[in-house]
């Protein structure tokens, strides 16, 4: 059975006992009842270590409780321990439902014998007396041992035996949803929707299979236009009715108002200020996204995703703050990671972006040749010559280390050029074409080939400009990064 006064009594509680967690206070206090309700939230959210910390606390005070070695039995059918949970399934007594549920996911079922294993499990089970939990983990072992089908067929049956059937329509509707029979999910979501016409999680479930499994919008938008009815302040309701909104219509006011209405019930709702910043930049609001961009950073949201749109909104130009938060984001980053998301900006003509990027890595990570000759690259584009001299001049100590990597030398060359500093650039260039020479005889994939050939003809062209003129040669010809 859902409440949802009853949810947000839970959740406090939750959040005290992980605050008693945090400081080391006595978790003495919890009653059994307690327990296994912030035991249950934490299984809702995945939160692995307050689960654990429970089960310790259990086994201290309350270790002959029968709710609380249930919940033990099946923590470790979820590590995969199962030795470990049918020992602890043998312990409880045979009118634990649960027992039997561990037990049969532990043993499996044998083929085309599943009728009679589910007919087993559920034999003797009085009218109306499996409990939320029992359901819950009832329609876990249906999914786990593939009998969806057999739910299904037997759902009046399975119905009556659960003193709250609402549990049983919405726990299946969630796993037939997610095991991709929407048809069937959206009928028990609306069956709930009938069962309690004022429970603004039904019909948002409702709403969201409409919109986004089926695709049917107008369905979904009703359901939607319900639930906000019920509660106007739903968070859930109204970022699914801007998503709606931004995928049918665009980007526009009415979106943004929608995610500011969430923001107004919680200023730190750090993906709600992403998606408003998303729409804010579309619409061409940029200081206003801006600000929301920092205030996700502030909050710890998804650097990498604020990152990134930061550089697309501000073109790459991030400030002293931001830069401090890519810097640490590429800390430790792999170096695939780091230059792929460089060339995609570059591929974008964002070279201020992908400039950014490159040195937030250098700041903590010795840049690969790849990497380097792509901050080169960039830094030629943008017209910094002499900022590759200087950045040359301090990876190799001694000139000859250069000699064997083409495009290094060639932006080095083209570099020293522009700058009118070529004493001695002819015969770098020479030496570096005779290491090519030197290295003919090694076998190379001929895409390598043909990228050392190319750099080779740029790099003799420009040593023959260097030592009979520009007369009657096109740029083009040995400047790769002009076009005719």
């Amino acid at each position: 059975m859902y409440n949802n006064s009853y949810d947000d009594e839970v959740a406090a509680l939750y959040s005290e006992f992980t605050a008693s967690l945090r400081n080391g206070k006595d978790l003495n206090q919890y009653s059994v009842d307690d327990l296994i309700a912030i035991y249950d939230y934490a299984y809702d959210h995945n939160d692995e270590y307050v689960k654990t910390e429970i089960l310790f606390v259990a086994s201290r005070r309350y270790p002959k409780d029968r709710e609380l070695s249930e919940r033990k039995a099946m923590y470790y059918i979820d590590m995969g321990e199962k030795e470990a949970a049918r020992n602890v399934a043998l312990q409880l007594p045979d009118s634990s439902f649960i027992k039997r549920v561990v037990l049969l996911e532990v043993s499996g079922i044998a083929d085309g014998n599943k009728s009679d294993a589910m007919g087993n499990l559920l034999a003797n089970i009085r009218l109306c007396s499996l409990e939320d939990e029992d359901v819950i983990q009832l329609v876990r072992l249906l999914a786990d041992l593939d009998c969806l089908d057999w739910a299904k067929e037997n759902l009046e049956r399975l119905k009556k035996l659960c003193r709250y059937p609402d549990t049983l329509l919405y726990e299946l509707a969630h796993v037939l949803n997610d095991a991709a029979d929407f048809v069937c999910a959206r009928s028990l979501a609306q069956e709930l929707t009938l069962i309690d016409a004022f429970n603004v999680d039904f019909w948002t479930f409702l709403a969201e299979i409409d919109i986004d499994q089926l695709g049917d919008w107008d369905d979904g938008e009703q359901a939607l236009e319900y639930a906000l009815a019920i509660d106007p302040l739903s968070r859930k309701a109204l970022m699914l009715k801007a998503r709606l909104l931004m995928e049918r219509d665009g980007c526009s006011q009415k979106v943004v108002n929608l995610f500011s209405e969430v923001l107004d019930g919680n200023s730190c709702d750090s993906e709600a200020l992403y998606l408003r910043a998303a729409v804010l930049a579309d619409m061409g609001e940029r200081d206003n996204a801006v600000k929301d961009l920092d205030r996700c950073l502030e909050l710890g949201y998804d650097v990498r995703s604020t990152i990134d749109m930061l550089l697309y909104v501000k073109n790459g130009a991030l400030d002293d703050s931001e830069k401090m938060y890519l810097r640490r984001l590429l800390a430790d980053g792999m170096e695939e990671s780091v230059a792929l998301w460089a060339l995609g900006e570059l591929a974008a003509h964002r070279l201020v972006s992908a400039e950014n990027i490159i040195l937030a890595y250098a700041e903590n990570n010795i840049l690969s040749d790849r990497l380097f000759v792509m901050l080169l690259e960039i830094l030629y584009r943008h017209g910094s010559y002499a900022d590759i001299v200087a950045l040359f001049e301090q990876r190799y100590d001694c000139i000859s280390d250069s000699y064997a990597n083409g495009a290094v030398a060639l932006l080095y060359s083209l570099s020293r050029m522009r700058l009118g500093k070529t004493d001695g650039l002819t015969q770098y260039i020479e030496n570096v074409l005779d290491c090519e020479d030197k290295a003919d005889n090694i076998i190379r994939p001929l895409q390598e080939r043909a990228e050392l050939f190319g750099l080779s003809c740029f790099l003799m062209n420009l040593r023959d400009v260097l030592v009979k003129g520009m007369q009657g040669v096109s740029e083009s010809s040995y400047d790769p990064f002009v076009e005719d």
